[in-house]
């Protein structure tokens, strides 16, 4: 349904509520909302997508949220077919189920969601670079270590694919390298506050970091700081980890939200400036520069700390064929077939 086109008498003119899912110009509308996640879609036939390979009617299940069955339990049972890219579940997870499973087939992106620790405008403010390097050193040295042989994961030190439209050109990747090889990790996490936000499975990774930074505080949250609301300041961490998406193509949506998000450390009035005239530029190679030469920043400052790359993946039964993209996590139903 998303980005379809809804009519006024479906939307409720006081709140803007949808209040009629069933005619829209998507390939699918909500045939019926079962409540508690449970949704009934219907292909449209005249829709330009439509085709007798795809699913005529998909029943979208809940997974992995208030004592539910996660996703690969239900494949198991027979109670789905198909696992998104966008499954709570983390990639090796299904990667590996997949390795069992043989009546499935597995779709899997490019490294294109970047694990990353972002220093909080606050942190800016009170934290050197040279210890917010340092930090990101230590951070970086754990994630690598934990994650080399688990299937999926790279490490990185940007946070744009480095071949993509956004990745620093070779000059820029060998000053961040110089910077890092100049700076020591340290053992230390005293007066520290880091958060994990939307990380998956940290169970693993968060004894790890205490024992690496001693006197560290780490909490677990449901939302990103720029979009919190804080009650005082002490509240807000100074680091927090995640995973967004970032895509090999230019993607003014995914950079739009990473900006608001204050994963370029830029607060609310600057990142918004700095959006109008990124946008303004209507030369593509020119509004690149811009955007590496910003990227270039933050990394070379601790700002933005990659950390390691994964894929976004998808499983499938047998005969049903995943038609997805590589180069994007989004999740198009009707690239799902049967022949």
């Amino acid at each position: 349904i998303d980005f379809a086109i809804i009519p006024i008498p479906s939307v409720d003119a006081t709140t803007l509520k949808i209040k009629n899912y069933r005619d829209t110009s998507g390939l699918y509308y909500v045939e019926a909302d079962q409540g508690n996640g449970h949704i009934l879609l219907k292909a449209n036939p005249r829709h330009f997508h439509y085709s007798s390979a795809i699913a005529d009617r998909i029943e979208l299940i809940p997974s992995g949220i208030d004592q539910r069955a996660n996703s690969i339990q239900l494949f198991k049972e027979n109670k789905v077919d198909f696992i998104t890219t966008i499954d709570k579940l983390s990639p090796e997870e299904v990667i590996s189920f997949s390795e069992q499973e043989t009546h499935s087939q597995l779709h899997s992106s490019m490294n294109i969601r970047t694990f990353v620790a972002v220093y909080t405008p606050k942190a800016i403010k009170k934290i050197s670079i040279k210890r917010r390097l340092e930090i990101g050193k230590t951070l970086k040295e754990i994630f690598r270590n934990h994650y080399k042989n688990i299937p999926g994961y790279e490490p990185t030190d940007q946070f744009f694919p480095p071949y993509g439209d956004g990745g620093l050109n070779k000059e820029d990747q060998a000053k961040l390298k110089q910077v890092y090889n100049s700076i020591q990790k340290v053992m230390d996490g005293d007066g520290i506050h880091l958060s994990i936000v939307r990380f998956g499975n940290s169970s693993d990774i968060i004894p790890l970091i205490e024992k690496a930074l001693p006197g560290i505080k780490i909490t677990q949250d449901s939302n990103i700081p720029a979009f919190t609301q804080y009650k005082n300041e002490s509240e807000i961490p100074d680091i927090y980890l995640g995973g967004p998406d970032t895509g090999f193509m230019e993607d003014i949506g995914l950079i739009s939200y990473s900006m608001n998000a204050g994963i370029f450390g830029y607060e609310k009035t600057k990142a918004q400036e700095w959006l109008n005239e990124y946008m303004k530029i209507l030369d593509k190679q020119t509004r690149l520069s811009k955007l590496r030469k910003l990227h270039a920043q933050v990394l070379s400052q601790g700002i933005l700390v990659p950390l390691v790359s994964a894929p976004y993946v998808a499983l499938a039964r047998k005969p049903w064929k995943i038609e997805l993209s590589q180069l994007y996590a989004n999740n198009p139903l009707w690239l799902v077939t049967k022949n």
